[in-house]
């Protein structure tokens, strides 16, 4: 086919072409339009991080005429916030392995083994992606009060794994539907076990579906304020939520300092997102499509 032509080995007329043109100008402006939109926000942030508290309210969509640098040396060593980060990254980490764990085991039950009650069973886990977190906080804690677990190392994982293993169990569920069972048919034949067909074959074969449970259950716990503001009392067991939280009083804010600590919050997960973007759309994408 010459270039231009359509399929009929026509030139378009000009009416079309000027539509196609249009139409391009269209998308082209919307996504500008909502890159700005994304990027703005990040934008302001840094800036004002860089600031003093007087500069923020005498220029604050300007650039920085002396940046401060060591307002990040004072957020995050001076106050302690390195520490908070710390925090927040084991209770990710746990609670992430904890639901990968489950939820791999799970899925290939619910995906693979032959009994009556796996459809029930995967229909009573999605229940759990119904019912939001707000409806269930108060007799959550409640109960952990009477269950007498003091420690927020183990009730934090153990309710962000609760709230995470019924989406991961799904994406679980359906990205196995699309693994062909001939793989693993074919390794029972070679004497494999089930522990060694589910390390060896289907562990590596869930790792984009792995990926795309981990980051967002990650990102998940690592945003969270609710939960650990209600069961963390101990300033040295906070996550980095709880800490931001400090630079905002009854009646003062430091902004600068907020506006520091909230830019340290959001560099880790600019940078998660940067490595893992490919496994993440490859993950989303892969088990749409049955082999």
């Amino acid at each position: 086919m010459l270039l231009g032509m359509d399929k009929s080995g026509k030139k378009p007329s000009k009416k079309v072409r000027e539509g196609g043109r249009m139409l391009a100008f269209v998308k082209y402006f919307v996504l500008i339009v909502m890159v700005v939109v994304i990027i703005f926000p990040l934008f302001f942030v840094f800036m004002s991080s860089v600031k003093s508290d007087d500069e923020i309210f005498l220029n604050p969509f300007g650039w920085p005429e002396n940046p401060l640098f060591d307002n990040y040396k004072i957020v995050m060593v001076d106050m302690q916030m390195w520490r908070y980060m710390l925090n927040s990254f084991y209770y990710g980490f746990a609670s992430v392995a904890v639901i990968l764990l489950c939820a791999v085991t799970a899925g290939y039950a619910i995906a693979r083994m032959r009994w009556k009650l796996s459809g029930a069973a995967l229909g009573l886990l999605m229940t759990g992606m119904l019912i939001p977190m707000h409806a269930v906080i108060l007799p959550l804690y409640l109960s952990v009060r009477r269950i007498g677990v003091k420690s927020p190392w183990i009730v934090l994982v153990l309710i962000f794994a609760a709230f995470g293993l019924p989406k991961s169990v799904f994406i679980m569920v359906n990205f196995l539907k699309g693994i062909p069972k001939s793989i693993e048919e074919a390794a029972v034949i070679d004497g494999a076990g089930l522990f060694k067909i589910i390390t060896t074959i289907i562990i590596p074969l869930l790792a984009p579906a792995i990926s795309v449970c981990a980051i967002f259950d990650f990102l998940t716990v690592w945003n969270d304020l609710l939960i650990s503001l209600i069961f963390i009392n101990d300033r040295n067991q906070r996550t980095l939520q709880l800490g931001i939280m400090m630079f905002k009083g009854d009646y003062t804010t430091n902004y600068d300092s907020l506006m520091t600590a909230v830019c340290c919050a959001v560099i880790p997960t600019i940078i998660l997102y940067i490595f893992f973007q490919k496994k993440i759309v490859s993950g989303l994408t892969s088990g749409a499509v049955k082999g």
